[in-house]
């Protein structure tokens, strides 16, 4: 025999112990691909706010293109003697112009 306060005691089980309440995907969650979507077109908006930071900070110390196409390399001093043999060359770089065309195929290919 069942009395009243039994059933206003009893109702739902409750849940198992060990479950995780996760809330449902309802009507208003957004599909996978339209989140994968939105990611890969914030990562693309990153890239070029990026870029064009890049090309801000860097505009200011390119040299002058006259600069580029009048190439003076820094070459040592070179000192000789009265009869023209080489004494010392002083200097941070030791270079030599080579013209282009006395470089080999094979350095120019390589």
């Amino acid at each position: 025999m069942s009395t009243s306060a039994d059933s206003a005691t009893a109702g739902p089980p409750p849940p198992p112990a060990g479950r995780d309440k996760r809330p449902k995907r309802g009507a208003t969650a957004r599909p996978l691909w339209l989140e994968f979507l939105l990611g890969a077109v914030l990562l693309g908006l990153a890239a070029v706010l990026t870029l064009v930071f890049a090309v801000v900070m860097l505009y200011p110390r390119l040299p002058a293109l006259s600069e580029l196409t009048d190439y003076r390399p820094d070459l040592p001093l070179r000192v000789y003697s009265a009869e023209g043999t080489l004494i010392g060359e002083f200097g941070v770089q030791r270079r030599t112009v080579v013209p282009f065309a006395l470089i080999p195929p094979q350095v120019r290919e390589a």
